[in-house]
């Protein structure tokens, strides 16, 4: 009852207005309220739950997840958490082709720890005039901001999560064409196609996406801390 009292306080049922209503999350909604539609938090625990269990399995396997959520007021939670659990993320932009196209993806990842040994040593500077070394760095913080979260990922992850699978849908297609496992926190206009465990709740509240993220992970997050 507990968790049910929490995740109402955190506003987690607020949905959208019931004009942006996608039918896809038609069995999670609860009701209309003054134009808006409610998610069933009953549902959202239990898929809470189910969406922890196989998480968990992932993790104790040493088996990784690539966090993707690139709205402003979540990249610093989500940066926060896939550094405790040390696994992947992806906060500032989706570049299509990310997981379709890993190869190339690899090769982007393998110059970015090239041009950090060289900038951070100065090495080979003698070759390059001051132009040259300031388009450099430049390309080397443009290639950083976009891969930092993945820097130390050698392979395709075992599973996706997901904020906002709207926003974040480019990634998702591109997981299911890769049999990676996909779970989602979805609201209420949503489109869950291609996601394999679906989390209904608010995910424009940061409070809301906070409390998701902290149920679902708080086992592995506390084991990580004790170790």
């Amino acid at each position: 009852m507990s968790n049910i009292n929490n995740l109402l306080k955190a506003k987690v049922h607020i949905g959208h207005k019931t004009k942006f209503y996608n039918p896809s999350m038609k069995n999670f909604i609860y009701c209309k309220y003054n134009n808006m539609h409610i998610i069933n938090i009953d549902k959202t625990l239990k898929c809470i739950n189910e969406s922890k269990s196989v998480i968990n399995n992932i993790i104790d396997n040493n088996e990784k997840i690539l966090f993707i959520g690139t709205k402003k007021q979540i990249r610093s939670s989500i940066r926060k958490i896939a550094f405790e659990l040390n696994q992947y993320f992806i906060i500032n932009k989706w570049i299509g082709g990310m997981i379709t196209n890993w190869d190339i993806v690899k090769k982007s990842i393998d110059k970015l720890k090239k041009m950090y040994i060289e900038i951070k040593n100065n090495i080979n500077n003698e070759y390059y005039t001051k132009k040259e070394i300031l388009n450099r760095k430049n390309n080397f913080k443009k290639l950083k901001k976009n891969l930092f979260g993945i820097v130390r990922m050698n392979e395709l992850p075992k599973a996706i999560f997901v904020i906002d699978s709207n926003k974040e849908s480019t990634a998702i297609k591109e997981a299911k064409k890769k049999n990676i496992i996909t779970f989602a926190i979805t609201d209420t206009n949503s489109n869950i196609k291609n996601i394999d465990y679906v989390i209904p709740a608010n995910d424009d509240s940061i409070k809301s996406i906070n409390i998701c993220l902290d149920l679902i992970f708080k086992k592995q997050i506390n084991i990580k801390r004790n170790e």
